[in-house]
């Protein structure tokens, strides 16, 4: 792997907030991620976000952490499950009682007992943890010319727009959450998404998805 790689996954992460609406202190420091990256093998970049959520009395708006843990390129290799769960047990120990958001990137998908071991922490309600490998940050996606830009529509708005639209939230055609576009502005399933979508020839159509 070309060894800028790493550090352009780093950057990207710092611009995926930015989409995400992420609130940070951190800014990108090169020194510390190379410190972090030789010693440990990973490095932590943290902020917050407000989302909705569901509650007894409808919708509320709900400020989380966001916990990114970039791992580096070589660490999969040697990385057994003991170990990797370690990080995430010593990472969400530093955390408050609140409800977070957890992302691990990885230059390669993990394999099958990692998965495991990452499911083990979603049994705890307050963890919404999302996987990615290193292609996801790669470049600043929503910045490519061929990435359609995509949106999350507010529930408030929600109701008016499927009678506007004469159809159901259930009849909307799907999207991944795992697509690129949904990683990078953090729509969770559920959420309806508006995508622009352009081209020489029709110009700009607006389309809905709901993430699946």
């Amino acid at each position: 792997m070309n060894k800028d790689v790493p550090v352009e996954v780093y950057k990207n992460i710092f611009a995926m907030f930015g989409y995400r609406g992420v609130k940070t202190e951190q800014t990108p420091d090169m020194r510390k991620f190379q410190e972090d990256m030789a010693s440990q093998e990973y490095t932590i970049i943290s902020g917050t976000r407000d989302i909705e959520v569901n509650s007894a009395d409808g919708v509320e708006i709900k400020n989380i952490g966001v916990v990114v843990v970039q791992f580096n390129e070589n660490s999969l290799k040697g990385l057994k499950t003991p170990a990797f769960k370690k990080v995430l047990q010593d990472t969400t120990k530093t955390l408050d009682k609140g409800n977070h958001e957890l992302i691990t990137v990885t230059e390669q998908p993990l394999n099958t007992h990692l998965r495991k071991a990452v499911r083990e922490f979603t049994r705890d309600a307050r963890y919404h943890i999302e996987n990615y490998s290193y292609h996801k940050f790669i470049i600043e996606f929503p910045k490519h010319e061929l990435m359609d830009k995509h949106e999350i529509i507010p529930s408030a708005e929600l109701d008016k727009l499927l009678f506007t639209l004469k159809t159901q939230k259930s009849k909307l055609p799907k999207i991944l959450s795992h697509d690129t576009a949904i990683v990078w502005i953090g729509a969770r399933s559920g959420q309806v998404v508006r995508i622009h979508r352009t081209s020489e020839t029709a110009g700009t159509a607006i389309m809905y998805r709901v993430v699946k």
